[in-house]
């Protein structure tokens, strides 16, 4: 039986699991992807990246524990995180990237999104002028003393909704709208905004 432990604030909060035709379930611990199943909680993926593969336009899939991935969300589908992000790999793609094609989804994680690799790598990097993604977490982080983790550029659309402890550059038409409680980093310059139609929102 799977619950939703869900412990951000009440624009994330969800209360009960989604279920329909168009669900597939990730259980990193229990899961196997030789047999899950879309839409049969019995016989959930192992990984997201399974997940993803058996997903179409317009699914969701809930993850039932932690991720410790990156670029592991795919256009058009819908995503519950119960848990949270931290990648500790070597891997330097971002965490959310549109660097294979554009992104339009919306992303609900119930904990942190950190990205523990080495300087330089990303959380969030959306380029595609057709991407648009609400994200939602209780915030971003990541072990980077310099730069910006944070890319939104060229077009693309991001609503986050979280607190903010990184920093974050939006150029060249990016649109980057913010939804949350505060903004706690230890840098001079939360945001770079540089460039023509270039839209940056904190409300």
């Amino acid at each position: 039986m799977y619950g939703i432990n869900w412990n951000s604030g009440p624009a994330n909060a969800l209360t009960t699991v989604p279920t329909g035709t168009n669900v597939l379930i990730v259980a990193p611990i229990t899961g196997d992807d030789a047999t899950g199943t879309k839409a049969d909680f019995a016989l959930p993926f192992k990984t997201i990246f399974a997940a993803n593969a058996a997903a179409a336009a317009g699914d969701q899939i809930i993850v039932f524990g932690d991720l410790d991935e990156t670029n592991c969300f795919i256009d058009g589908v819908d995503y519950i995180i119960n848990g949270k992000i931290n990648y500790t790999g070597v891997d330097a793609t971002a965490i959310l990237s549109d660097a294979a094609g554009k992104i339009e989804s919306t992303i609900r994680v119930s904990g942190s999104v950190i990205n523990s690799t080495a300087a330089g790598d990303r959380c969030i990097d959306l380029s595609n002028a057709a991407s648009d993604v609400k994200f939602y977490c209780d915030f971003i982080d990541n072990n980077i003393l310099g730069g910006f983790p944070n890319q939104i550029t060229g077009g693309a659309k991001l609503e986050y909704h979280g607190d903010m402890h990184m920093l974050y550059s939006v150029t060249a038409g990016g649109i980057f709208t913010m939804y949350g409680d505060s903004i706690n980093t230890t840098h001079s310059a939360t945001f770079r905004i540089d460039g023509d139609n270039t839209i940056a929102r904190i409300y």
